[in-house]
């Protein structure tokens, strides 16, 4: 008697595994697309932005956000 896929352990861990990915990258190109359209709408359209954002990736949502609300230039806020 066949045993349905969904019912193996092993099923379950790779499942969780790649949801968490799939979550994980979803959310982390989510926060760098407002956080581009927010340094954008604070400085117009600069070419930096996208270290500016890279520079960010490694911090929380709010000490992300307090950086570019505190920053005069965007050049304050590359890396």
């Amino acid at each position: 008697m066949p045993v349905p896929m969904d019912e193996l352990p092993l099923a379950h861990a790779l499942k969780e595994r790649y949801e968490t990915q799939g979550l994980t990258k979803g959310r982390a190109e989510g926060r760098a697309d407002v956080t581009r359209a927010l340094l954008r709408r604070r400085f117009g359209d600069d070419a930096r932005i996208d270290a500016v954002v890279a520079g960010l990736a490694g911090l929380s949502d709010d000490e992300a956000l307090g950086r570019i609300m505190e920053a005069p230039h965007v050049e304050d806020l590359l890396p």
